[in-house]
């Protein structure tokens, strides 16, 4: 055997490594795996990739029908490389975060993880798919996030117009990363590994979603649209307003941070935002390069302003601690209740003409509720409420702030981690149901006719991705 002739068959060898791993994770995520509720993600993995990996090898001695000796030379082997290698670079990102729930001593909390993300993901995907709504086509519907814990310093969403660098790529490994991750059908939210297994600091996951939302279903368009159309007064020039515009994606997510968990996300946000007290009150803002987020202190006094749309009282700790706004932020204090009115009242079209919180509801009774369970969990007593995840989620927070010491001796982070899990619904967090229903109305196709041309889509777009990357 020729030493090319060597080199495609570990090629090929590669290429079936692929496939089988493939197959095993479907197998895991079937009905009878024993992780079920992934299964539609790892399905539209395996179809994307499978595409991209079909039209990279089609045409070359990598292909199944092609047999020895085999056309071609060593020159040929880089480009072969490459594109067998990114395939498995992609799936093995996947396939790590996946498989941090074979560690037993975190599934509990990345399935509460993963089940608050898809509690606050699917009404969105709901209404903006509804037939009142100017929202996504079904070839454009993603999967439910998927969460997993990360060395980064702080929870964070890859929905896919942002990027990770994992360790060890080279300048092209990495091109071919970033863009498969702003491709992929299913989303990924990280958590920090120092918070891994904390229930309480599960509240700012309902942030991280309000990213995939906002990219996903179209929202990012519209969210500039609110503050662009919003009456500042006194603001020469639109100096606040451009200000505002750029702060606009990181506002939205904290408003679906709000309506996720009502005040307990706010009581964990302003412990991450804590800082020497002078560092806060007096944080600069650059108008010209404003960032991405407000001032803490804007932060948190438009946080409470969204409480106040839900009729939830906001925790005092934050400005008994930093007090009034001063400082830099006090120019833009007035701004504040109408930034929080232009998204908080805005009736979204692509919504369907429906309010944030009239599609992810918070108000005064769930969020007296949430205390309620973590006050009887506290004393190892039931509560006489129905099971709602983001309820519980807010539940460890308000049960940790009450009495942090009788939390953790009755390790409440694992009991309430497991009490979510437990309530789980058999099936998978999909969004296939969807997808049909989508195609149904966009098309003359039925039944397994749209399984088939779905699953289809998903292979046709990694093959052009392929191709559109150089790797065919």
């Amino acid at each position: 055997m020729s030493l090319f002739d060597d080199s495609i068959q570990r090629l090929r060898a590669r290429a079936a490594g692929f496939d089988t791993d493939l197959q095993r994770w479907l197998r895991r995520t079937a009905k009878q795996g024993d992780l079920p509720q992934h299964h539609t993600q790892v399905l539209r993995l395996s179809d994307y990739l499978s595409g991209m990996l079909e039209a990279i090898v089609q045409g070359t001695p990598v292909a199944r029908a092609t047999e020895p000796p085999f056309a071609g030379t060593v020159d040929d082997l880089p480009k072969l490389r490459r594109g067998v290698g990114s395939v498995h670079l992609v799936w093995d990102f996947f396939r790590d975060k996946l498989s941090q729930r074979d560690t037993a001593a975190f599934t509990a909390h990345l399935g509460a993880a993963d089940d608050l993300a898809w509690a606050c993901y699917q009404p969105f995907l709901n209404a903006a798919t509804g037939s009142a709504a100017h929202g996504v086509s079904a070839t454009e519907v993603r999967e439910p996030p998927l969460v997993f814990y990360s060395t980064d310093r702080t929870p964070f969403a890859q929905a896919r117009t942002k990027t990770l660098h994992p360790p060890g790529l080279d300048a092209k490994d990495l091109q071919v990363f970033e863009a498969a991750l702003q491709q992929l059908p299913v989303p990924v939210i990280g958590m920090p590994w120092d918070i891994a297994n904390r229930m309480p600091e599960t509240c700012l996951i309902g942030h991280e979603v309000g990213h995939v939302i906002a990219e996903d279903l179209r929202l990012v368009g519209e969210a500039a649209t609110a503050i662009r159309e919003a009456a500042f007064e006194k603001d020469a020039g639109g100096v606040r307003k451009k200000v505002w515009s750029a702060w606009r994606d990181e506002i939205f997510a904290d408003v679906i941070g709000v309506l996720a968990t009502g005040s307990a996300f706010l009581e964990s946000l302003t412990v991450e935002l804590a800082d020497a007290r002078d560092e806060v009150r007096l944080e600069p803002i650059n108008v010209e390069k404003p960032g991405r987020y407000p001032t803490r202190m804007l932060r948190v006094a438009l946080c409470r302003r969204f409480l106040d749309h839900v009729q939830t009282p906001a925790p005092a700790e934050w400005t008994e601690t930093y007090g009034q706004i001063e400082g830099p932020s006090k120019t833009y204090a007035d701004d504040v209740p109408i930034v929080a009115a232009a998204l908080m009242d805005r009736r979204w079209l692509a919504l369907g003409g429906r309010r944030l919180a009239e599609v992810l509801p918070w108000g005064a009774e769930r969020e007296e509720q949430a205390r309620l369970v973590g006050s009887k969990r506290l004393r190892m007593q039931s509560a006489p409420v129905v099971f709602d995840v983001r309820t519980w989620v807010a539940a460890s927070m308000h049960a940790y702030r009450e009495n942090p010491a009788t939390y953790r001796s009755r390790e409440l982070d694992q009991l309430l981690a497991e009490e979510i899990v437990g309530q789980r619904l058999v099936g998978t967090r999909s969004s296939i149901a969807t997808r049909e229903r989508l195609m149904e109305r966009e098309t003359t196709l039925g039944g397994p006719d749209i399984q088939r041309e779905l699953r289809l889509v998903d292979r046709m777009a990694g093959a052009d991705f392929a191709r559109h990357l150089g790797l065919t």
